[in-house]
């Protein structure tokens, strides 16, 4: 190259031995076109390139699977806790959101508590499996839940009876004087509303015929009306009578008992898995322990199968 000549030479694949060796591995004579090395050479780079591609794709995507192994697991869905209606929605909220925070605690699971405004759309429910978990009447796990994969968890060893109340002013002495009289009861697929209508029966009467039977919306209305005079007596429980404040509860007197049946129950959906069901037959069981610090203030709930319901079974149909 002169001294201010300027002079670029075009690119090329000089035979720096590697030709050569090309020429050899490739099985060719030396004369040969090296243009056909060349290119075999290329071919070569290529087949490396791709198959670095290859391992890379390949460390990416075990990256990716240990990053994937790595990560918590998705939130559980949350379960359904249906109770029936047999308290007005503030009463049900107060005695039931401790449950639902010890089941929530007993199955690292949400639990939402629900219910309906009648019998029958909360027995719509069961039928349509809405609930994961639920606390039933009697009635309603023998007509119903049983036939839609719900099983027993746990019940009181008290037997579910109704009573039969008057005012302290009024004339009624026995089930017999009701006759020609107006008779209050919870909704007409209550539990107690069963047992009352079997019991007037027994004792002679025509439900349909020789007394006016009225329903009311829950326990605590059926028992307000009957202080006000809109009824002459009402079926009720002892529960509802145990919940009446101040001077209501001193304006009412007892008539008659029904026959007692098995009481109402938790039960459980066949969805929800053996194990999560064991944690929430332990955690009832353990309402009113001396050594639970829990704030449910219900207990005395025990284990309970579904032979335990024949009697339900065995109830004067209607």
């Amino acid at each position: 190259m002169g001294c201010g000549t300027s002079h670029l030479e075009p690119f090329r694949l000089r035979d720096t031995g590697l030709v050569s060796h090309c020429a050899t591995k490739f099985g060719m004579k030396k004369n040969e076109n090296k243009s056909s090395c060349r290119m075999h050479m290329k071919t070569a780079a290529s087949l490396m390139f791709r198959a670095l591609l290859v391992a890379a794709s390949l460390f990416l995507a075990f990256q990716y699977t240990a990053v994937a192994e790595d990560a918590p697991p998705p939130a559980k869905s949350a379960y359904i806790f249906g109770v029936f209606p047999y308290l007005p929605p503030l009463e049900m909220e107060k005695l039931y959101a401790p449950i639902v925070a010890d089941f929530n605690h007993a199955l690292n699971r949400e639990l939402q508590l629900a219910s309906k405004t009648s019998f029958e759309l909360f027995t719509k429910n069961l039928k349509d499996q809405t609930y994961d978990v639920a606390f039933i009447q009697p009635f309603d796990y023998v007509n119903t839940a049983h036939h839609y994969g719900y099983v027993p968890l746990a019940a009181r060893r008290e037997k579910l009876y109704a009573l039969i109340v008057t005012t302290t002013d009024s004339e009624i002495k026995a089930v017999t004087d009701l006759k020609r009289r107006r008779v209050g009861l919870p909704p007409r697929d209550a539990a107690i509303s069963h047992l009352v209508r079997a019991f007037l029966r027994k004792s002679g009467l025509d439900t349909e015929k020789d007394l006016e039977l009225v329903y009311f919306r829950s326990h605590s209305s059926c028992l307000n009306q009957l202080i006000a005079h809109a009824v002459e007596a009402c079926g009720t429980s002892p529960t509802a009578m145990n919940q009446l404040r101040g001077s209501m509860s001193n304006q009412l007197r007892g008539i008659a008992e029904t026959d007692r049946v098995p009481p109402a129950l938790f039960v459980v959906h066949q969805r929800v898995p053996a194990d999560e069901r064991k944690r929430l037959l332990d955690t009832i069981a353990s309402w009113g322990h001396p050594s639970n610090p829990s704030q449910v203030r219900l207990n005395g709930y025990f284990p309970i199968d579904d032979a335990a319901y024949d009697e339900i079974r065995k109830f004067p149909a209607e």
